[in-house]
């Protein structure tokens, strides 16, 4: 629980932070909300295998905060490739049945991240216009 409560204190500091625009105390809080809500998840979790892929999705959203806190195009296909990445772990995560094992569903998964990368490119070009 303890874990749990720091993670919604320094929510609520990063919350602070970004109204009313401090970029230092902000790029110290982002990640550390996510690093405190990981530390909370391990204690209670144990990384046990039906929640393994909630961790590994966490980490990987810490990841994408991470990579969005610099400002380059190249961050901002990393974060985007790293959320996106988290959000089929979530989802493996909620399916607890096996995942399909045929061609055409690893294909279709591994398409993924070169559609994200795409999209990018076109909100990229939308918000230089």
């Amino acid at each position: 629980m303890f874990w749990l409560i720091i993670t919604f204190i320094i929510a609520i500091v990063e919350w602070v932070a970004a109204w009313r625009g401090n970029t230092m105390l902000n790029r110290i809080t982002k990640p550390a909300v996510l690093i405190a809500l990981i530390l909370w998840f391990s204690k209670i979790s144990a990384w046990q295998p039906g929640l393994t892929w909630f961790g590994l999705a966490l980490i990987l959203s810490l990841a994408g905060d991470i990579f969005l806190l610099r400002k380059s195009n190249r961050s901002f296909y990393a974060g985007l490739a790293a959320f996106m990445t988290a959000h089929l772990f979530y989802i493996f995560g909620f399916n607890q049945t096996p995942l399909l094992t045929s061609w055409v569903v690893w294909v279709l998964l591994a398409m993924i991240p070169f559609l994200g990368f795409s999209i990018g490119g076109v909100i990229l070009r939308g918000l230089r216009k």
